[in-house]
């Protein structure tokens, strides 16, 4: 058949899904991009990358990373696709036969040129499907010690393996439909930057917010604890601490009064907020006002928590 005569609109779809069958290696009915774009360019489409990419995702709208033919065939037929589609319609009806095999194991033995070895059908339909492996992990720069590997465990023989590479080698992408490719590559992975960017500064911003909010509640706990320290203290339920505890927070305090000795005036001036801090804690706790000790507690660092497991858990009992 040769340009001069066309297909039917009927007669395009079906070449076309022979095309998306081929590059279908599992048989799943499903493309990524890497086998859409390879179809493409079996039929001769030569679009730029951005209009590649945007028809496939016109189809992929819920953003698997993938789409059914059959949704891409049904939506061409209903005329809902972008106008790259049409491209694809018309080289799908006017691409001659010797380009487009009539059946679909045709067009998997032609991906692989004459096949000169003696071997069966399977044999032919491993080496072409192992083509067309070899094509796609080549446009996606994966290693072939990695595609060898994985051939291997599908079966096949080293023998087998390196004619695979020379039928695919004989089969290269040009140049330019090379740089095409890496071109849209390169594309989708600022866009993933970006998006990745995007993220980091929203959780930067809301990393503030939080802080921020944490911040607040902590004055509000302190204000809380001064207010009540200043009035007249109320006989609580709760019994005294035990002298553990009392002990515990003692310890602490000696330690902070010991780090301090041995640092400069600016950053012993940090230590000593958490020392007054201690030192209300204990105040309250002698006194038996739970209430400001377990605020107080809940305004302390998260280190300087850590050192006081056994007054947490007296004071969280008491909360509860």
């Amino acid at each position: 058949m040769s340009r001069a005569h066309l297909r039917t609109e009927s007669q395009a779809v079906v070449e076309l899904e022979q095309v998306f069958k081929s590059v279908d290696l599992e048989g799943e009915g499903k493309l990524d991009m890497a086998s859409f774009q390879t179809a493409m360019y079996s039929l001769d489409v030569m679009v730029e990358d951005e209009k590649m990419e945007e028809l496939f995702n016109s189809v992929d709208t819920a953003k698997k990373g993938y789409i059914r033919y059959e949704d891409f065939l049904k939506l061409l037929k209903k005329g809902r696709l972008n106008p790259t589609a049409q491209k694809v319609m018309e080289s799908a009806k006017t691409i001659p036969s010797s380009r487009l095999p009539s059946s679909v194991e045709e067009l998997r033995q032609s991906v692989a040129q004459p096949v000169k070895k003696k071997m069966n059908a399977k044999m032919k339909t491993t080496i072409n499907r192992a083509i067309i492996v070899i094509k796609k992990a080549a446009m996606k720069n994966i290693a072939r010690e990695e595609v060898v590997e994985f051939l291997k465990d599908k079966g096949m023989k080293d023998d087998d393996i390196n004619y695979a590479y020379e039928k695919a080698q004989e089969q290269a992408m040009s140049p330019e439909e090379r740089i095409r490719y890496l071109k849209a590559q390169i594309s989708a992975k600022d866009k993933q930057l970006f998006d990745q960017r995007t993220y980091a500064r929203h959780l930067s911003d809301q990393v503030q917010i939080n802080n921020s909010q944490v911040n607040i509640l902590e004055s509000a706990c302190l204000k809380s604890v001064g207010q009540l320290l200043e009035r007249k203290p109320k006989e609580e339920a709760k019994a005294s601490p035990p002298e553990d505890v009392l002990e515990e927070v003692r310890r602490r305090m000696e330690k902070l009064r010991s780090n301090m000795q041995d640092l400069d005036v600016k950053k012993a001036k940090l230590l000593s907020k958490d020392l007054n801090m201690m030192e209300k804690l204990e105040g309250c706790l002698k006194t038996n006002r739970t209430f400001c000790a377990y605020l107080l507690l809940l305004s302390l660092e998260p280190v300087m928590l850590s050192t006081l497991r056994k007054t947490h858990a007296f004071l969280s009992d008491w909360a509860k």
